[in-house]
């Protein structure tokens, strides 16, 4: 299964149309575990949700549009939210 990833400058979410790029299995990336820091730095959170395979396919989508995508280990069950506090 594929997820569809729409990117906009201050957001990411599940589209079934139009769609910049497509989370390939085994990646898994969740859209609550992605921050938008400022128009150029996105972060992302490593947990259940979203593994290191999706990390690294989103930073290698959005590397060339001049997106730094950094990445944050999140405990178990804590969400994007609880590492900004």
């Amino acid at each position: 299964m594929s997820l569809r990833v729409f990117i906009t400058a201050g957001s990411a979410r599940v589209s079934a149309s139009p769609h910049f790029a497509t989370i390939e299995s085994p990646a898994t990336t969740e859209a609550g575990d992605i921050l938008w820091l400022d128009a150029g730095t996105l972060l992302i959170g490593h947990g259940y949700r979203t593994n290191a395979t999706g990390i690294q396919q989103m930073r290698d989508l959005l590397t060339p549009k001049g997106v730094e995508v950094l990445s944050a280990h999140f405990r178990t069950g804590a969400a994007h939210q609880s590492a900004c506090t």
